[in-house]
């Protein structure tokens, strides 16, 4: 195969709207387009191309052709039609607030000659790079890019790798011939202050008999590069996976190395090694840790594909991607004490839950995972929901609070947490002398039609709250004979990290613990409540999802393996008041 590298100087340097339309243009000397060119030993010819220079200050800019670089390209004149004024044309730009450009780039093929069918047509921006790493300069100014690519980089500007926009990615090989017109959508963002920049077309092109157009037609490089990194990297070190998957046309026994760069967070590179794939299709894979002791946050990863070609050119035949690389804090022991609870529940704190009605997303939330990571701030809220702690006197609750003696507050709840009520209220209190907390009832107008009195024999839930945690306690409603009770069934999962949406996103250790409540009237059962609860190591509820299954009624979880299997409530902590 032969590269073609077909560069068009955009005068479309519309770019040059940025300041205003008094802005000093330096024209090049001679004929703006590539002119005739020399080959090289690699049968590819020097087309010079042209880097602009903008300073937005000055309102000042220079279009010069650069006849420094060492670009190899095998394009004859007439492959393309040179002279073609209009086979680049740039339409509905827009010049949006922080630097931001928009517009479509048409590409016309202007050659009705089958043999010049060229595939993989792209659009490159080479602007000065804005990332770096071990020493390779990325530029990411084309927002919305198709991927990354060191082919035909300018080594004059900062930077080694540029990102693109691909064309026809419709079509699986993505041919460009004679009469077709494609068009993208591109979104740049502009550096600030001056600076020079290049834009080209590149495409791939091989002598062909304008029939049959060999595989070899297509780019060495790979195609469809994508992939990503697991959770589990921690800021003492953890462990993740990286994964990468591409698509390569000459086959994937043609990929030479696949390679991961992080200054952040690796001290030298990870090789990456075939994990799984067929004859084109391919996913390469490593296992990485936080080498450098990274502290929370979220780092990028350059990956590299080199194709064994690269050996035979003078230029880099490689694809690259960024993926992103989150690291959280490191897994601590969660122990709550009924102290803890005690302060968590006090009079005139609030919580504030961003809740979720309908099927909850395993896929996001995996319930099932006993150690985590606990992600929340992947879930699609609809609603909302508060827990507030009320004082006996508090206006709110003066009607029923003489139903509950004995009790210290109410906790509010106001929104789905789990007990098919939307809008109810928990008496409780704290017996320091038996380490236990106790619900004396529950009042909830519109179900239970007032207050449920819990006065048989109650022995509370029982502290520390940890990674053992196991117990069960029966609360009842009696008058002469049982009318109501609930039997909760309480037992610890595991530890992990758990994400909730406050404050833009906040990673806390979590303890897991799973709750199921049977409710009984005059002895049988009139439904089930499954309940899984995140608590931090202060005792705040972190999250909560939740699922009923009344009596008679399709389940909508699984008694025996606790999976919801129809629809249920998720919430995760959003704000908080705490005195």
């Amino acid at each position: 195969m032969k590269k073609t590298g077909l560069y068009l100087t955009i005068l479309l340097l519309v770019f040059f709207n940025l300041s205003c339309s008094q802005n000093s243009i330096v024209q090049p000397d001679g004929d703006i387009l590539p002119g005739s060119a020399t080959q090289d030993e690699f049968g590819r010819d020097f087309l010079g191309f042209y880097t602009v220079e903008l300073d937005p200050e000055t309102n000042t800019g220079s279009i010069a052709p650069n006849r420094d670089l060492n670009a190899h390209m095998n394009a004859k004149d007439y492959m393309m039609g040179w002279p073609c004024g209009n086979c680049l044309q740039v339409k509905n730009l827009q010049f949006l607030p922080n630097q931001i450009v928009e517009c479509d780039i048409d590409v016309i093929h202007p050659v009705n000659i089958d043999m010049f069918t060229v595939f993989d047509l792209r659009v490159i921006g080479m602007f000065p790079a804005d990332q770096s790493f071990n020493g390779i300069g990325v530029s990411t100014a084309v927002q919305n890019a198709d991927g990354l690519t060191n082919m035909w980089d300018n080594p004059a500007v900062p930077g080694n790798i540029n990102s693109y926009i691909a064309y026809n990615k419709g079509e699986s090989r993505r041919p460009f011939g004679p009469g077709d017109v494609f068009s993208e959508h591109f979104i740049v963002k502009l550096p600030s202050g001056a600076f020079s920049y290049d834009i080209g077309i590149d495409a791939s092109w091989a002598p062909n008999d304008g029939i049959n157009f060999p595989i070899e037609m297509n780019s060495f490089e790979v195609i469809n590069l994508n992939g990503n990194i697991s959770a589990g990297l921690t800021t003492l070190g953890g462990s993740a996976t990286i994964s990468v998957t591409m698509y390569d046309y000459q086959g994937v026994s043609t990929i030479n190395s696949v390679t991961a760069f992080s200054d952040d967070l690796f001290l030298t590179p990870y090789a990456l090694t075939f994990d799984s794939g067929d004859a084109n299709e391919a996913t390469y894979t490593a296992s990485i840790t936080n080498q450098q002791g990274a502290s929370e946050g979220t780092y990028n990863v350059l990956v590299q594909v080199t194709d064994d070609e690269n050996a035979n050119y003078p230029y880099d035949i490689s694809s690259y991607v960024i993926l992103n690389a989150v690291v959280l804090p490191e897994v601590t022991d969660v122990v709550i004490t009924l102290a803890e609870d005690d302060d968590y529940k006090t009079v005139g704190n609030f919580y504030d839950f961003i809740a979720f009605n309908g099927t909850p997303d395993r896929m996001k939330i995996d319930y099932l995972d006993t150690d985590g990571p606990w992600d929340f701030t992947s879930v699609t809220y609809s609603g909302s929901a508060q827990k507030k702690i009320l004082s006996m006197s508090d206006p709110e609750v003066s009607s029923f609070a003489s139903d509950f003696p004995g009790a210290q507050h109410f906790v509010k709840n106001d929104g789905q947490f789990g007990i098919g009520a939307g809008l109810y209220y928990q008496a409780e209190k704290h017996d320091y002398a038996k380490n236990t907390l106790t619900p004396l009832g529950l009042y909830e107008s519109e179900s239970f039609g007032g207050s449920i009195v819990f006065n048989g024999t109650i022995n509370g839930f029982p502290y520390p709250y940890n990674s053992s945690t196991s117990f069960s306690r029966t609360f009842k409603n009696t008058i002469i004979i049982e009318i109501f009770s609930a039997v909760y069934k309480t037992d610890a999962l595991g530890i992990g990290l758990c994400t909730i949406p406050m404050d833009g996103g906040t990673t806390k250790s979590a303890l897991l613990l799973r709750t199921t409540i049977e409710a009984k009237a005059l002895g049988s059962t009139v439904g089930t409540v499954l309940l899984y609860e995140w608590y931090d190591d202060d005792g705040n509820i972190l999250a909560i999802i939740a699922s009923a299954n009344a009596d008679g009624e399709p389940p909508n979880w699984n008694e025996t393996t606790f999976e919801i299997t129809g629809s249920g409530a998720i919430m995760a902590l959003d704000s908080m008041f705490r005195q």
